[in-house]
């Protein structure tokens, strides 16, 4: 005498047939999950690069502003002949802007790059040539004019690129 099974090969079939449709439901489930997970980061990334960039832009614009306002400053130092301050404020005119180029010339373009790097090798000739702190002749109104010269070129750049990065500061707002 042979014992009736259990559950009879068409149960069982059925029953792996139930067991595998929820399998692939859940498979499904699952991927779905992941591959939204997987959207969710890349936007999340993007986002972060976009703010990186701001970031990066606004600072850069806040560094070209106070070089500005320093060369600015120079140039009223110059106007009024006081030579000892034009002396220290050469120097470190000199290196803000050796820092400037080097930290965010990935963010000026060729014309800027180049309008910048000419406007430098300026103001290092005016660094070698202003007066000490106490000049042994007082400069001519042209030799004021002419020390004047390089200092204006750079306030215009700096200012040009600062409007630029301004722009765009805002147009990635809008993003």
């Amino acid at each position: 005498m042979q014992a009736a099974p259990l559950i009879s090969d068409h149960h069982l079939g059925i029953l792996g047939l139930v067991v595998g449709v929820i399998g692939i439901i859940i498979g499904s489930v699952g991927t779905f999950f992941a591959v939204r997970s997987d959207r969710k980061m890349k936007t999340a990334q993007q986002a972060q690069r976009r703010v990186e960039e701001k970031l990066l832009r606004h600072m850069a614009a806040r560094n070209l502003e106070t070089m500005r306002l320093d060369t600015l400053s120079m140039m009223g130092r110059i106007k009024t002949r006081e030579w000892e301050v034009v002396a220290e404020s050469s120097e470190s005119l000199g290196q803000l802007v050796a820092e400037i180029l080097g930290a965010w010339g990935q963010l000026l373009q060729p014309l800027e790059r180049d309008k910048l790097d000419a406007a430098v090798m300026n103001i290092r000739q005016f660094i070698d040539s202003s007066p000490t702190a106490e000049p042994k002749s007082q400069p001519t109104e042209q030799d004021v004019q002419s020390m004047l010269l390089p200092c204006r070129r750079l306030a215009e750049i700096t200012s040009e690129v600062i409007g630029r990065l301004s722009v765009e500061l805002m147009q990635r707002t809008e993003d």
